[in-house]
């Protein structure tokens, strides 16, 4: 069960009034459980009951006559009536002075002739009910809705992110509301059947063997753009966004009690590019505050394309098509008017997919300078491809200097370095800098935390995207990580830079901050 989780995140970015922060693919976790009800069992009533009911009612109410009526045995008849008797169906009345025994219905018999049923109060197992943690609700019952979620190793084989029930643990018996479970019950029965379903009363016990299972969804982080900046969390299920699942998160309050899955407060794009940059050259920049949500905005129409164009390859109906073209037009100027407004800043806001096509705009159209500086180093990204691009600029009379290295002194960082995809991206970027040794400058840089990039004087961007280590491609069964970076062009912001790195490549070696 994959998720496209990427897709989602586009297609669900713009909030209005929120700023998008980031997603990730997660499990929601659902308990699979047998529980104990009391329930009001339907009987049919046996058909010499129904028939003594019915002539009672009609107001024969002698035992010589029932009999007779019948046709069948006066002993039979006098059984049969001191079990409706017991069952509460009927009373005795006084003796006549012939002393036949005479009968009248109750209130109950009287009901009873109404639909010929009675039900029985007893004890019986509702095997496979899916308990959702998140909502806390009986949420889907039977052994098929069983297989539908994710086993933990599932779930890890999908590498997703196990989100843990509020509070986390299978629910007591007292916490199962009663009126949802019987909904699901009789909603699992036919049509047929229905009438004939139990009236569940009362839940008496959770039995043990309680089975932890998984639910797929994409979870979604926003931020309220107004002072408080609080944070909202949305998940979406099977490509809907689910309000409820959003409401019962906000309830348990998941914000709190789960907060080491959720991104770390991350300043508005307008804050980073004031400390980045001099107040002059801020100035220079222009309108920059909403940079993310006109990505968010691009993001999000150039999702609905594809989903309206994906629905119009896959229907044959004239009406169905005709609408859906409608839509793609509808979009496509809404994209080119919001292209148009984002293309005209100098500052943008880079999603995880467009910094890796700004990587490569920069290694096709670099002309004097290029640098990069990247945390981590895989031969996942500096592959022959990369390579050759990097070989292409050289050719074409680029100076190019490439930094890398990342807690050199650490145990994390000598582990890394250890890797053969670390080493395979260190010989490629070696032998290339041999065959063009004035031009390129290959450095383990030792503790650099910096992810940069820098095009001649035309633009730069940085964020949290290691640019030679992370393809920033979705893998696996959908889970991608949301990465950002925020581009700027101007010549001497570029300049600046430059400066300030290129010292990196010099210097005899990198000293930790002392901040």
């Amino acid at each position: 069960m994959s998720l496209d989780a990427d897709a989602v995140a586009r297609r669900y970015a713009a909030r209005p009034g929120c700023r998008f922060l980031g997603f990730r693919s997660v499990g929601l976790t659902v308990f699979a459980m047998s529980v104990r009800v009391l329930a009001l069992e339907p009987r049919q009533i046996p058909p010499v009951d129904e028939f003594l009911l019915r002539l009672l009612y009609e107001g024969i109410t002698s035992v010589a006559d029932l009999a007779l009526l019948l046709g069948i045995d006066s002993d039979l008849v006098h059984n049969r009536l001191v079990e409706l008797r017991r069952l509460e169906l009927i009373d005795v009345m006084p003796y006549s002075s012939n002393d036949n025994l005479h009968c009248t219905l109750t209130a109950k018999g009287q009901q009873a002739t109404q639909t010929f049923k009675q039900s029985v109060m007893q004890e019986v197992t509702v095997p496979n009910v899916i308990y959702h943690g998140l909502l806390r609700r009986p949420f889907d019952l039977g052994e098929q809705a069983r297989r539908q979620y994710l086993r933990p190793k599932e779930a890890k084989e999908q590498d997703l992110t196990l989100v843990p029930a509020i509070p986390n643990r299978y629910p007591h018996a007292e916490e199962i509301d009663v009126k949802t479970l019987d909904r699901l019950v009789k909603g699992s029965v036919s049509k047929r059947e229905r009438s004939a379903a139990r009236d569940i009363v009362a839940v008496k016990s959770v039995l043990k063997n309680v089975s932890t299972l998984y639910e797929p969804a994409v979870l979604l982080e926003y931020e309220t753009l107004d002072g408080r900046q609080e944070r909202q969390i949305a998940f979406v299920v099977e490509g809907e966004l689910k309000e409820d699942y959003e409401a019962g998160f906000a309830k348990g309050r998941g914000l709190e009690i789960l907060a080491d899955l959720l991104t770390p407060h991350a300043e508005p794009i307008e804050e980073r590019i004031k400390q980045q940059v001099a107040p002059k050259i801020a100035q220079r920049l222009g309108k920059f505050d909403d940079a993310e949500m006109l990505a968010s905005q691009v993001a999000t129409v150039r999702q609905q394309m594809d989903d309206a164009r994906q629905q119009l390859a896959q229907t044959d109906r004239a009406d169905t098509r005709s609408q859906l073209q409608d839509q793609i037009r509808e979009l496509e100027a809404k994209l080119a008017a919001a292209e148009a407004e984002r293309n005209a800043r100098k500052v943008k806001y880079l999603w995880t997919p467009e910094i890796r096509a700004k990587l490569w705009e920069a290694l096709r159209t670099a002309k004097e300078r290029l640098l990069i500086l990247s945390g981590w180093i895989s031969s996942e990204v500096v592959d022959e491809r990369f390579i050759d691009a990097i070989d292409a600029a050289l050719k074409r009379g680029v100076k190019i200097w490439i930094g890398y290295g990342f807690d050199k002194e650490s145990r994390r960082g000598q582990e890394h370095r250890n890797k053969g995809s670390w080493r395979e991206a260190e010989d490629a970027l070696a032998s290339l800098q041999r065959s063009y040794p004035d031009q390129l400058v290959v450095r383990d840089v030792g503790r650099s935390h910096e992810k940069r990039l820098i095009c001649d004087n035309r633009f730069t961007f940085g964020g949290s995207f290691n640019l030679l280590s992370f393809s920033g491609e979705q893998r696996g069964h959908g889970k991608v990580r949301h990465e950002g970076a925020d581009l700027i062009e101007d010549p001497e912001f570029c300049e600046q830079l430059y400066n300030r790195y290129l010292r990196m490549f010099f210097a005899p070696k990198m000293e930790p901050s002392r901040k």
